[in-house]
This record gives structure tokens, C-alpha cells and sequence, in this order.
């Protein structure tokens, strides 16, 4: 037993069973629990003197911006919540939080369905850092002091006129009303550490908003729209200035939009980069754990909307350009400060 710091192991089995109750527990100083809510109460009365938090609960598996499971593909739906990880959390405050499994997708450990997926669906954020639907569950319950809401699929579904189509919302608020061209579906009381769903809202093109209520009071929105067809190219740099000292690295988000410059939800025009001046083009990237395009390029297809070109400073100061342009649509650039290390 180390007795110079607090130590702790991450703890896989059932408290319940006696796995590691009574041995590996009485060593530990921090109590670590690995799924298994059920647990915490357990512990809390055995080792009343010691902490306890999550040392993994939870998973997601969710694949941005889509919304039917296609075992093909490799692409996992988006109608999914981590509820169930974090209510038993958030609901005990003798719990100091917990670790979930990920921030960020990952190379390898392709679950669940391997080929032709070469990346892992278990970050809120893709392997590009854009965010899943998930990221704003948890957006929602840490910063319960601003207030969100945040609603989905996209609504671009055409040819489907009539049918339902489920729309979830993730939120903080006390009550969110949806509308569907200033038609309400329904006001609804939202659950401390849960979401929403309205399962059986007929497809009409047009304007899909949520209203968040906290007191009787609107205090948050989010419209999402059908989009026109795909019209141009926007550039979003992370920041605009870098270091000269060849390692500063930019990511520079690219987004298709329609003529009124609403990103398509559905976008996937292969889109060639040019990165000229004080810096280099230093990989593209789209999050599409299924995208075999090789990383290194000076070309990438958008997924569902988006893709990345990575713009590295070289090691003379000066000024970075980074343009991006595809058939058929209007071209972007964006121009960056490079200043001396």
C-alpha cells in the first residue's frame, strides 16, 4: 500500500457479488466504480469515511449526424442518451463525479460493428472534435446556469413527407415546447438529468424549433431548418494567429452551406484545400469513422456537412492562406497571422 498518496484502481465488477469488497477496497483510499450504479450506496454505507466517483460509466456509441443504424456503412444512430450514466451521478452528492468513455473517437476498438469502420463511435466529439448530439446533454447538466436547449435530427428528409419522424431534445431548462412551422407539438416537463422525445411528429418541410421555459419565462431557443441544396464553402479557424516556430497547428473547420448559408446536413462534396504562404497543409480529417480517404492530402469529402484541413506555421513569420473549393460551389479562404517565436 502506498502511503505517500492517495491511490485508487478502477473497479469492474459488482460490489454486490463481493468482487472486490473487503480486499481491493480496503486498499484503496478512493473508491473507483466501473458501470454498476448500484454500487455507490453500497460503499457509501461500508466505507462511509472514503470517496467514491465513477471511474468509467458509460459509453456512447452515436455517429454524427446520423440517424438510422446502418450496419454497411458502420454508422451508428444518434437517438441515444446517457441518462442512465449520469442520473445515478448527478442524483448523489456523495459521488464526486465520474470518468465517460470519451471525449474524443479514436483509431482502432471499432465497436460495434468493425469493417468497413476503422475509428471507435465513442466520443461526443468525432475524431475532428465537431459534436455528436450527445455533447449537448452534457453541455446541458454541467452548466445548468445558462440555460439550453438543444433538439434533433436535422430536418432534411426528403420524400418522407407524412411520416414520423422522432425528435429528441436535450436540455436544462424546466419545460421545452417544440413547434413545427409555428404549430406547437406539445409542452413537456423536462427530468433532472434526462431528455426528451416527441415520437410521432409528422415530416413537414419548413422550420423545427424548441423553446426553453425556466419559471413560466422563454429563456433559451434552437431552430433547426430544411436547408436548401449545397451553394458554397465556409471557413471556421479555430484562431487566427499561430507561432512560427514549425509545430503551431490550426484546425480549420470547413462547412458546406445552402444559399442562405445554413450548413447541409447532408453534405458530402469532396472539397480540395490549398494552404499556401507561411504554413503548410498538415492532414484533413471529416469524422466519418467509415472514411478510408487517406489523411494526408490535399482533398476530403465532407460528412454530413463538414470536414477539416489542419494548417501548420512553418518557421518564418508571415501570412498563412487557406482556401477550400468544390464543383458547383462558391469558394472560401480564410488568411492567418504568422508572427516570429
Amino acid at each position: 500500500h502506498d502511503r505517500t498518496r492517495p491511490v485508487t484502481c478502477a473497479n469492474n465488477s459488482p460490489a454486490a457479488k463481493q468482487a472486490w469488497r473487503g480486499g481491493v477496497a480496503e486498499a484503496e483510499d478512493i473508491l473507483g466504480v466501473n458501470y454498476n450504479p448500484e454500487d455507490y450506496d453500497i460503499l457509501r454505507r461500508e466505507y462511509p469515511e472514503k470517496m467514491i466517483f465513477g471511474s468509467e460509466i458509460g459509453s456512447n456509441l452515436e455517429c454524427r449526424g446520423i440517424y438510422h443504424t446502418d450496419k454497411e456503412t458502420a454508422h451508428q444512430t444518434s437517438y441515444m442518451a446517457p441518462d442512465g450514466s449520469w442520473q445515478p451521478l448527478g442524483s448523489r452528492r456523495f459521488v464526486a463525479g465520474g470518468f465517460y468513455w470519451t471525449g474524443f473517437d479514436y483509431r482502432g476498438e471499432t465497436t460495434p460493428f468493425g469493417w468497413p469502420e476503422i475509428n471507435s463511435n465513442f466520443g461526443f466529439l468525432d475524431m475532428c472534435g465537431f459534436p455528436k448530439d450527445q455533447a449537448f446533454y452534457w453541455k446541458a447538466w454541467w452548466q445548468r446556469s445558462k440555460p439550453l436547449v438543444h433538439i434533433f435530427p436535422h430536418w432534411n428528409w426528403p420524400r418522407r413527407e407524412g411520416q414520423n419522424i422522432p425528435v429528441w431534445c436535450f436540455s436544462n431548462c424546466d419545460e421545452v415546447e417544440l413547434f413545427l412551422n409555428d404549430r406547437s407539438l406539445g409542452r413537456q416537463t423536462m427530468p433532472e438529468f434526462s431528455h426528451l422525445q416527441w415520437d410521432h411528429v409528422s415530416y413537414q418541410p419548413g422550420r423545427l424549433e424548441a423553446r426553453g421555459y425556466l419559471k413560466g419565462r422563454v429563456v433559451a431557443r434552437q431552430v433547426v431548418e430544411t436547408t436548401g441544396a449545397p451553394a458554397a464553402l465556409k471557413l471556421m479557424p479555430d484562431r487566427r494567429r499561430l507561432v512560427a516556430d514549425g509545430q503551431d497547428t490550426v484546425p480549420v473547420a470547413v462547412a458546406v452551406v445552402d444559399s442562405h448559408g445554413r450548413v447541409v446536413p447532408t453534405a458530402g462534396n469532396k472539397i480540395v484545400f490549398d494552404v499556401s504562404g507561411a504554413g503548410a497543409n498538415a492532414g484533413v480529417g471529416n469524422g466519418d469513422p467509415s472514411c478510408h480517404e487517406p489523411n494526408q492530402a490535399s482533398h476530403r469529402s465532407a460528412f454530413n456537412g463538414y470536414c477539416m484541413v489542419l494548417a501548420r506555421a512553418g518557421r518564418t513569420a508571415g501570412t498563412l492562406r487557406v482556401s477550400a473549393h468544390s464543383t458547383g460551389l462558391s469558394p472560401a479562404s480564410v488568411r492567418l497571422v504568422v508572427s516570429e517565436a
